[in-house]
Parts: structure tokens; sequence; C-alpha cells
């Protein structure tokens, strides 16, 4: 192939149109790629944050202040700098940052189950045959078979009337995270913008006109303490809600 200067005048131009038809393909094709390991990796370590919010919340019996602790200390990898400290601060920032620019809490975790319906099925002054002693605001998950066997002579299939599910549902924990993610490209948080538009509901709106997209994901783990009824928890810029 001969060179670009070697070439007559009037094919100059048509090589630069060529070379930069090419090199916009590839920087597009570069950044796709940037973009889509920088999503990967958010949501890998969102999974990872979510089981140890999880884990907290099943052994701690739904304690929301240590189920917030917990995923945020997840996520620190995400924001990792030279210090603890330092992830701990600039996590925060970036979450103060999202949730102004959104409306939004950064992250929200709703519990999915047990939720209110269960602990008015199943609390402590809804005791079969004696084999839990919890109090009216509480959920076991001692003697499980034994309490759905006794739940089944009262109810059809052992569901509750309210809940309409069984005392073995209610002893998972169920999560469902939402995080405001942020793209690295601002190409990415146009189209966002762009896509937002046609929304409706007004959480998508808001994500949108920001230009930050919601990362989803849920998870189930056992219950392994005394569930008590949490209240709705806020505090920094996430927030922790119980389901109906």
């Amino acid at each position: 192939m001969r060179a670009l200067s070697s070439l007559p005048p009037a094919s100059h131009g048509a090589a630069m149109i060529e070379f930069t038809v090419a090199a916009t393909v590839l920087l597009g094709l570069a950044l796709a790629a940037l973009e889509t390991a920088h999503w990967h990796r958010t949501r890998q370590l969102l999974g990872v944050a979510l089981l140890e919010a999880a884990r907290a919340g099943s052994t701690a019996g739904l304690a929301p202040g240590s189920m917030a602790d917990a995923f945020e200390t997840g996520l620190l990898p995400l924001y990792a700098t030279a210090s603890t400290t330092g992830a701990r601060a600039r996590l925060r920032q970036v979450h103060v940052r999202r949730a102004q620019a959104a409306g939004l809490p950064a992250w929200r975790i709703d519990i999915l189950s047990p939720r209110r319906a269960h602990f008015l099925d199943f609390n402590g002054g809804n005791r079969t045959g004696g084999f839990h002693a919890a109090p009216v605001d509480a959920l076991s998950p001692d003697y499980l078979p034994e309490r759905h066997a006794a739940h089944r002579q009262r109810w059809p299939g052992g569901r509750g009337p309210r809940s309409g599910d069984t005392v073995l549902d209610a002893a998972v924990l169920h999560l469902r995270l939402r995080y405001l993610h942020a793209p690295l490209t601002p190409g990415l948080g146009a189209l966002a913008r762009a896509l937002g538009r046609g929304r409706r509901d007004a959480e998508g709106q808001a994500m949108a006109r920001a230009g930050l997209l919601p990362i989803v994901l849920e998870l189930r783990l056992t219950m392994q303490s005394l569930s008590t009824w949490p209240a709705d928890w806020s505090g920094g810029q996430g927030e922790i809600v119980m389901a109906p």
C-alpha cells in the first residue's frame, strides 16, 4: 500500500475520511468495552455487598442499621483508596452527589420477606403447639416443620390468611436492591437521559434526568435469628424499607 504522501492530492481527503471513520469506530468499541467492564464489576461488587447485608439481617434479627453498615462496608472495594477511611469517605461523597442529582436515595434495599403480613400471620401471638415463645412482634426460625404442620391444621396448605404464604416462606429473607449507577462515559449518560423521557414512573424519570442507570439485584437467605418487626430506616444516602 502506498504511503499517504505518495497518493495523488485528490485522494488525500478520501483517505483522511476513511481514517477518521475507522478511528471513530475503534474508539466507540473501546469505550463500549470499558463501560461494559465497569458495569459488570459494579454489579459483581453490589452482589457481594447485598450478601453481606443479608447475612447481617439474617443473624441480627433484621436490624436495618446493621444491614446498612454491612452493605456499605461491602461496597468499599468499589471506591478503594490507600486507606479504608478514605474509601468510606469517597463512597459517601459519590452517594451524596448521585442522591442530590436524582433526588432519590443512592441505594435502596426492600425487604420483600419477611414482610408485615408475615408478622401478622405467624408472630408470637399465633403460637401453635407451644413450639416457640417469640414476642407478638417477632418471627422465630425455630421448629419450622412442626409449626408448618400445625398451621396446616388451621389454614389450607398452612398459608396465612393475610400473607398467603407459609411459615416456611416467612423464614426466608428476600432482599431487593436498587442502586444508582453512573456511567463512565458522558455519551451513555446522555443516552440514559434520552431514553428516560419515555418512562412514566417518577423514579425512572428522576434517574434519567440525572443520567444515572439503576442496577437491580435480588437475594434470598434463610433467617438464622429471631426477626423483629423493623421500622423503615433511612440514613446517609440510602434506605431500607419493609414490604407491606
